[in-house]
């Protein structure tokens, strides 16, 4: 079996060590037995025993990015800090394949409902893809505190509740029409399409 070789992404670089490379290294001294990964802080690097690899880089550093061979898997966090076209290229060097499987996983937060995200993988039904859709609720590692300012968002912050909260694609800057009224409204024909269905 080929081992899978995953790229961890970010727009910019140096936002991955305190980021995914961080959760990643906590995870692994949490529930993982010691000596069963080998973390490389220099490079941000982590393989396990079994042969399997996760690799960081951002989009910032080109040059990396074109030296890194052999990708199966993708993980691109914040995705919606990335361009259509960044995608494609990722989706470019995504070209190995393991004898079991290869995906790309896009993590994001809906921040805006004309983002190339929506209409490439939401709007129309994209064949190759499956969506996750999950909330603060899906979370049991929040705390109490970050539960009470997100639910204080209903009231303080309309658009950061109806996107960090109730994950839906966000209306940001002027509108001609009311966001809160427009993603009621869409959430009301998702409520109709399901019940005809």
């Amino acid at each position: 079996d080929r081992a899978h070789k995953f790229l961890v992404i970010r727009k910019v670089g140096k936002t991955l060590k305190g980021s995914c490379f961080a959760q990643m290294r906590e995870q692994i001294g949490r529930h993982f037995s010691y000596g069963e990964f080998a973390v490389n802080k220099s490079d941000m690097s982590i393989t396990h025993v079994n042969g399997n690899s996760i690799i960081f880089s951002g989009l910032d550093d080109a040059e990396k990015l074109k030296s890194i061979y052999g990708i199966t898997d993708v993980w691109i966090e914040e995705a919606t800090e990335i361009s259509e076209d960044d995608f494609d290229q990722l989706d470019i060097r995504c070209r190995e394949r393991p004898s079991d499987y290869s995906q790309m996983i896009l993590t994001f937060n809906p921040t805006s409902a004309l983002h190339w995200i929506k209409r490439r993988f939401f709007d129309e039904a994209a064949g190759n893809a499956v969506i996750h859709n999950s909330t603060y609720k899906d979370n049991r590692f929040l705390t109490q505190e970050a539960i009470d300012v997100l639910e204080n968002f209903k009231n303080s912050n309309p658009y950061y509740y109806s996107v960090y909260c109730l994950n839906e694609w966000g209306v940001t800057g002027k509108c001609v029409f009311n966001a809160e009224l427009v993603n009621r409204r869409l959430r009301e024909i998702r409520a109709s399409r399901m019940n005809s269905e």
